[in-house]
């Protein structure tokens, strides 16, 4: 087994290949050293140690291992490494392979050898596939808000600030009630067409220096920073008159829903806990 050493380079992404084929990996080595930070295993042990102890974007497998296939391999990396971005190369075209590769291990794309300048070509598709969903972790996919786990390490940080500095800093906590629980359909579509037409609207209403993620169970978290109890209320009254142009005019009734919010603010170098202050957000949901 060849092996870069060092640790990965700033810009660099960390390419594994595996290939029982010493030729193939030498070459791969060569081609790719200045552009990857390039790992070469010739067994699957082998890979699946790399793959541990070392930062790894990118996986290039060979489908003929001695000891298992390509694609199972690739699946296998996809249930443990699922950002990995997967890529099966082969010297036959194997329709079965092909196919089982797309079904099981969700692959990227399919390389046959010898591959020439495509190569480098699907590697920098992939580094941007990479990047742009390392970069997307950090929003919600569905209404481009933050993420929940962002969302909540930035209010952490803000409830620090808020104690360091003595601000206020006003949360809000927004459900979109689904009075239909039993329908699926009705489901699917605040799932897909409300709570992203909600969003827009609460981004809209946001200044520079808020916050807003969505946490589960179609609820919104808004950080109001430096804001007391009236301009929370200031904010609240005019996402409502929002939500009630949005209903009037688009909506119409058509998939009914409730909006509640609760409100908490912090004030005079108040310490809590983000825990303590989601569940009294929560409870606040109750009331």
């Amino acid at each position: 087994m060849m092996e870069s050493s060092g640790t990965v380079s700033e810009g660099k992404l960390g390419l594994l290949v595996i290939d029982d084929d010493i030729d193939i990996l030498n070459l791969a080595s060569h081609q790719l050293k200045d552009l990857y930070e390039v790992y070469t295993a010739e067994n699957i042990l082998q890979a699946m140690d790399l793959l541990k102890r070392k930062e790894i974007c990118i996986t290039l497998c060979d489908e003929r291992l001695n000891s298992e296939s390509g694609s199972e391999l690739l699946a296998n990396i996809k249930e443990q490494y699922p950002d990995i971005v997967r890529i099966l190369i082969s010297g036959y075209t194997d329709t079965n392979s092909i196919m089982n590769a797309i079904n099981k291990a969700n692959i990227f794309k399919f390389i046959i050898k010898p591959w020439g300048n495509q190569l480098k070509i699907i590697l920098e598709e992939a580094e941007e596939y990479y990047r742009s969903n390392k970069k997307n972790q950090y929003n919600d996919s569905l209404t481009s808000l933050k993420s929940e786990h962002t969302i909540l390490d930035t209010l952490h940080a803000e409830i620090k600030r808020s104690f360091r500095y003595g601000t206020s800093l006003s949360t809000v906590l927004i459900s979109i009630a689904n009075p239909k629980t039993e329908s699926e359909l009705h489901a699917f579509l605040v799932d897909r067409f409300l709570l992203k037409r909600i969003a827009d609207i609460l981004a809209f209403e946001l200044r520079e220096s808020d916050f807003a993620g969505r946490l589960k169970d179609n609820k919104f978290l808004v950080l109001l920073t430096e804001t007391g109890q009236g301009g929370a209320a200031v904010f609240i009254n005019r996402f409502m008159t929002q939500i009630d142009q949005f209903e009037k005019k688009i909506n119409k009734g058509l998939l009914p829903y409730k909006v509640i919010t609760s409100i908490n603010t912090l004030e005079k170098k108040q310490s809590i806990e983000v825990n303590e202050l989601i569940d009294l957000l929560y409870s606040g949901l109750e009331k």
